[in-house]
């Protein structure tokens, strides 16, 4: 009869043009008792993450993650502290790097310090791996300097995070950032999750399982991907503006910053819960109306 006969090989070739290869027997599975994803979000530990964020503190959520105690909800969150000389020694080690360094590039300069400082860090027994990440949190927070005209501040974590990032007092927008904190604290097969679970499966010391997240995070493709989105959203004056900018970028080929992500398809469940948050805390806001 009347047929057309093709080489499987070359069908496969063309069913690959234009787009990556992913061959299913380099898929890496992972099997994780932490965080799951179902749908748009993500679940810690059977929670989900969406409806802590507004409702619990960061601590806790670290605690919830770390241990999986149901008291971490209900227990007192003790704050984490770091001791006076190990926090001086920490802004010392910084005295030398330019003014305006992004907070990211600091960062391992601060669990590189507090890594020296730690003759017990390859202590890996839970209770002294816990203690050694608030220490981690607490120095990343305290480590980083206060903008000018601004002043520390004590408390949680987000409070103390917060007198680093901008010199105005703490109003609505802080159950924001913290909010942010509790969904950004976990994600599943993240690339900076992932590196972090290597070095840990290797019995790295907390310090350096930190510093491996860290140096994947630093990406432009990963945590530094946020700096696209924040440049195309501040030429966004006017949302009337939002067509040009988004049509210009169209024109050279550039990526959208904030769209595309390989495991939301559609939309990210964390982002619509932070916009949802960010209304309620600054209704009107011309900065969300250009978002």
């Amino acid at each position: 009869g009347r047929r057309s006969m093709f080489d499987a090989a070359e069908v496969a070739v063309l069913a690959r043009r234009g787009r990556p290869r992913r061959a299913a027997e380099t898929e890496l599975v992972v099997e994780s008792a932490v965080t799951a994803l179902v749908g748009d979000r993500p679940y810690y530990r059977g929670r989900d993450a969406l409806a802590l964020a507004g409702t619990a503190r960061y601590e806790q959520v670290a605690a919830w993650l770390w241990t999986g105690e149901p008291g971490a909800f209900t227990d007192p969150v003790p704050p984490w502290r770091m001791a006076p000389d190990t926090l001086a020694s920490v802004r010392d080690a910084q005295r030398g790097l330019p003014a305006d360094l992004l907070p990211l590039d600091r960062m391992p300069v601060i669990v590189t310090v507090l890594a020296g400082l730690d003759p017990l860090r390859f202590h890996l027994d839970p209770p002294a791996v816990i203690a050694a990440g608030q220490s981690i949190v607490a120095g990343l927070v305290e480590g980083l300097p206060v903008p000018d005209g601004g002043s520390r501040r004590d408390g949680s974590v987000a409070e103390r995070l917060w007198s680093r990032l901008t010199s105005r007092p703490p109003d609505g927008l802080l159950d924001v950032l913290e909010a942010t904190l509790v969904l950004l604290a976990d994600h599943e097969l993240a690339a900076s999750t992932l590196a972090a679970r290597v070095a840990a499966s290797v019995r790295a010391d907390p310090y350096a399982v930190v510093l491996a997240g860290l140096g994947v995070l630093s990406g432009p493709l990963h945590g530094g991907a946020s700096l696209a989105a924040e440049r195309m959203l501040a030429e966004v004056r006017d949302p009337s503006d939002a067509a040009r900018v988004i049509g210009d970028r169209l024109r050279r080929g550039d990526r959208i910053p904030g769209r595309g992500h390989r495991v939301y398809t559609g939309a990210d469940g964390r982002g619509a819960r932070l916009m949802e948050l960010l209304r309620t805390a600054a209704p009107g806001h011309e900065r969300l109306a250009a978002a």
